[in-house]
Protein backbone atom coordinates (compact mmCIF):
# COMPACT_ATOMS: atom_id res chain seq x y z
CA UNK A 1 0.00 0.00 0.00
CA UNK A 2 3.00 2.16 0.86
CA UNK A 3 5.00 1.76 -1.86
CA UNK A 4 1.89 1.87 -4.38
CA UNK A 5 1.32 5.53 -2.99
CA UNK A 6 5.17 6.46 -3.05
CA UNK A 7 5.12 5.15 -6.83
CA UNK A 8 2.39 7.54 -7.41
CA UNK A 9 4.31 10.28 -5.96
CA UNK A 10 7.29 9.27 -8.42
CA UNK A 11 5.11 9.25 -11.43
CA UNK A 12 4.02 12.91 -10.53
CA UNK A 13 -0.20 12.10 -9.16
CA UNK A 14 -1.54 12.62 -5.71
CA UNK A 15 -1.88 10.18 -3.19
CA UNK A 16 -5.00 8.23 -3.66
CA UNK A 17 -7.10 6.71 -1.64
CA UNK A 18 -8.01 4.05 -3.99
CA UNK A 19 -4.34 3.98 -4.69
CA UNK A 20 -3.93 2.56 -1.21
CA UNK A 21 -6.56 0.20 -1.68
CA UNK A 22 -4.81 -0.99 -4.52
CA UNK A 23 -1.11 -1.62 -3.23
CA UNK A 24 -2.73 -3.36 -0.30
CA UNK A 25 -4.48 -5.83 -2.93
CA UNK A 26 -1.38 -5.98 -5.27
CA UNK A 27 0.11 -6.98 -1.95
CA UNK A 28 -2.02 -9.73 -0.86
CA UNK A 29 -2.07 -10.79 -4.72
CA UNK A 30 1.51 -10.88 -4.85
CA UNK A 31 2.03 -13.00 -1.65
CA UNK A 32 -0.94 -15.65 -2.39
CA UNK A 33 1.38 -17.72 -4.50
CA UNK A 34 4.40 -17.86 -1.55
CA UNK A 35 2.19 -17.83 1.40
CA UNK A 36 3.53 -20.42 3.64
CA UNK A 37 6.42 -20.80 1.99
CA UNK A 38 8.49 -17.79 2.07
CA UNK A 39 9.74 -15.43 5.58
CA UNK A 40 7.87 -12.92 7.00
CA UNK A 41 11.04 -10.20 5.45
CA UNK A 42 10.36 -12.32 2.00
CA UNK A 43 6.89 -11.59 1.80
CA UNK A 44 7.14 -7.91 2.29
CA UNK A 45 9.75 -7.31 0.03
CA UNK A 46 7.90 -9.46 -2.56
CA UNK A 47 4.57 -7.31 -1.94
CA UNK A 48 7.30 -4.30 -2.42
CA UNK A 49 8.25 -5.72 -5.61
CA UNK A 50 5.09 -6.43 -7.02
CA UNK A 51 3.67 -3.36 -6.24
CA UNK A 52 6.63 -1.92 -8.04
CA UNK A 53 6.09 -4.10 -11.27
CA UNK A 54 2.29 -3.39 -10.92
CA UNK A 55 2.34 0.59 -10.98
CA UNK A 56 4.92 0.27 -13.97
CA UNK A 57 2.26 -2.21 -15.80
CA UNK A 58 -0.74 0.30 -15.28
CA UNK A 59 1.22 3.03 -16.67
CA UNK A 60 2.04 1.22 -19.77
CA UNK A 61 -1.66 0.34 -19.98
CA UNK A 62 -2.44 3.96 -19.46
CA UNK A 63 0.10 4.70 -22.15
CA UNK A 64 -0.06 2.40 -24.70
CA UNK A 65 -3.18 -0.30 -24.07
CA UNK A 66 -6.33 1.39 -23.68
CA UNK A 67 -6.67 1.54 -27.18
CA UNK A 68 -6.71 -2.09 -27.70
CA UNK A 69 -7.55 -3.19 -24.20
CA UNK A 70 -10.56 -2.13 -22.02
CA UNK A 71 -10.08 -2.94 -18.61
CA UNK A 72 -11.38 -0.43 -16.73
CA UNK A 73 -10.55 -1.70 -13.31
CA UNK A 74 -6.84 -2.47 -14.44
CA UNK A 75 -7.55 -6.67 -13.54
CA UNK A 76 -4.92 -7.39 -15.80
CA UNK A 77 -1.97 -4.83 -14.46
CA UNK A 78 -3.31 -5.71 -10.80
CA UNK A 79 -4.53 -9.40 -10.92
CA UNK A 80 -2.46 -10.98 -14.13
CA UNK A 81 1.11 -8.84 -13.22
CA UNK A 82 0.72 -9.47 -9.76
CA UNK A 83 0.11 -13.19 -9.76
CA UNK A 84 2.72 -13.71 -12.13
CA UNK A 85 5.17 -11.54 -9.79
CA UNK A 86 4.12 -13.77 -6.66
CA UNK A 87 4.96 -16.52 -8.89
CA UNK A 88 8.74 -16.14 -9.92
CA UNK A 89 9.02 -14.44 -6.27
CA UNK A 90 8.20 -17.61 -4.93
CA UNK A 91 10.42 -19.69 -7.02
CA UNK A 92 12.95 -17.02 -5.72
CA UNK A 93 12.33 -16.63 -2.37
CA UNK A 94 11.03 -20.13 -1.05
CA UNK A 95 12.56 -21.93 1.95
CA UNK A 96 12.45 -25.28 3.38
CA UNK A 97 13.05 -23.50 7.16
CA UNK A 98 9.58 -22.23 6.96
CA UNK A 99 7.66 -24.87 5.30
CA UNK A 100 9.86 -28.51 4.90
CA UNK A 101 7.03 -30.00 2.37
CA UNK A 102 7.96 -27.31 0.06
CA UNK A 103 11.03 -26.64 -1.61
CA UNK A 104 14.01 -24.52 -1.40
CA UNK A 105 14.22 -21.33 -3.69
CA UNK A 106 16.62 -20.05 -6.12
CA UNK A 107 18.29 -17.78 -3.07
CA UNK A 108 18.32 -20.81 -1.27
CA UNK A 109 20.60 -22.79 -3.56
CA UNK A 110 17.47 -24.36 -5.70
CA UNK A 111 17.29 -22.74 -9.67
CA UNK A 112 15.54 -25.71 -10.56
CA UNK A 113 12.15 -24.39 -9.01
CA UNK A 114 13.11 -21.05 -10.68
CA UNK A 115 13.23 -23.08 -14.16
CA UNK A 116 9.89 -25.01 -13.94
CA UNK A 117 8.08 -21.72 -12.45
CA UNK A 118 9.34 -19.88 -15.81
CA UNK A 119 8.36 -22.88 -17.82
CA UNK A 120 5.06 -23.19 -16.44
CA UNK A 121 4.24 -19.31 -17.38
CA UNK A 122 5.24 -20.18 -20.62
CA UNK A 123 2.88 -22.78 -21.18
CA UNK A 124 -0.02 -21.59 -18.87
CA UNK A 125 -0.22 -17.78 -20.25
CA UNK A 126 -0.88 -18.75 -23.66
CA UNK A 127 -3.33 -20.95 -22.81
CA UNK A 128 -5.58 -18.78 -20.43
CA UNK A 129 -4.69 -15.60 -23.08
CA UNK A 130 -6.02 -18.37 -25.97
CA UNK A 131 -8.91 -19.44 -23.84
CA UNK A 132 -10.13 -16.25 -22.36
CA UNK A 133 -10.26 -14.69 -25.90
CA UNK A 134 -12.34 -17.37 -26.98
CA UNK A 135 -14.91 -17.20 -23.89
CA UNK A 136 -15.16 -13.03 -24.61
CA UNK A 137 -15.73 -14.30 -28.38
CA UNK A 138 -18.88 -16.71 -27.62
CA UNK A 139 -20.24 -14.44 -25.17
CA UNK A 140 -19.56 -11.24 -27.60
CA UNK A 141 -21.73 -13.58 -30.17
CA UNK A 142 -24.23 -13.80 -27.79
CA UNK A 143 -24.31 -10.64 -25.28
CA UNK A 144 -22.42 -7.48 -26.92
CA UNK A 145 -19.26 -7.11 -24.59
CA UNK A 146 -19.12 -2.67 -25.92
CA UNK A 147 -21.59 -0.43 -24.95
CA UNK A 148 -22.43 2.21 -27.56
CA UNK A 149 -20.76 5.65 -27.07
CA UNK A 150 -24.64 6.68 -26.40
CA UNK A 151 -25.18 4.45 -24.20
CA UNK A 152 -22.07 5.58 -22.07
CA UNK A 153 -23.15 8.80 -22.41
CA UNK A 154 -26.33 8.12 -21.13
CA UNK A 155 -24.55 6.61 -17.97
CA UNK A 156 -24.94 2.42 -18.27
CA UNK A 157 -27.76 2.72 -14.77
CA UNK A 158 -30.16 3.89 -17.50
CA UNK A 159 -29.39 2.31 -20.41
CA UNK A 160 -28.77 -1.44 -18.74
CA UNK A 161 -30.43 -1.45 -15.62
CA UNK A 162 -33.24 1.41 -16.39
CA UNK A 163 -32.69 3.24 -13.26
CA UNK A 164 -30.56 6.46 -11.92
CA UNK A 165 -28.10 5.16 -9.75
CA UNK A 166 -27.27 8.82 -8.43
CA UNK A 167 -30.22 11.66 -8.47
CA UNK A 168 -27.87 15.05 -9.36
CA UNK A 169 -30.25 17.70 -9.93
CA UNK A 170 -29.87 21.23 -10.84
CA UNK A 171 -28.98 24.09 -8.27
CA UNK A 172 -32.79 24.25 -7.03
CA UNK A 173 -32.96 20.74 -5.51
CA UNK A 174 -30.57 21.67 -3.20
CA UNK A 175 -31.10 21.55 0.61
CA UNK A 176 -29.53 22.23 3.23
CA UNK A 177 -28.00 19.69 6.11
CA UNK A 178 -28.90 20.93 9.59
CA UNK A 179 -27.43 19.35 12.88
CA UNK A 180 -28.32 19.45 15.91
CA UNK A 181 -26.36 21.28 18.45
CA UNK A 182 -25.09 19.86 21.54
CA UNK A 183 -28.68 20.50 23.33
CA UNK A 184 -30.73 19.07 20.29
CA UNK A 185 -31.26 22.78 19.10
CA UNK A 186 -30.81 22.96 15.58
CA UNK A 187 -27.43 25.15 14.49
CA UNK A 188 -26.43 26.23 11.46
CA UNK A 189 -25.94 24.50 7.84
CA UNK A 190 -23.46 22.22 8.33
CA UNK A 191 -23.33 21.03 4.59
CA UNK A 192 -25.19 21.59 1.62
CA UNK A 193 -26.99 18.00 -0.06
CA UNK A 194 -28.55 17.10 -2.89
CA UNK A 195 -32.60 16.80 -1.90
CA UNK A 196 -34.41 13.59 -4.05
CA UNK A 197 -36.56 14.74 -6.88
CA UNK A 198 -40.07 15.59 -6.25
Amino acid sequence: MVTWMLMDIIRGKKMRATGACVGAVIGLIAITPASGFVNPGAALLIGVIGAVVCSGAQELMEKYGRKYVDDTLDVFACHGIGGTVGMICTSLFASTAVNPAGADGAFYGNGMLLGKTLLVLVIIVPWFLVFTWGCLWVTDLILSLRVTDEEMLKGLDVSKHGERAYHLGDASNHAELVVPDAKGAPSKPSATVMAPPV
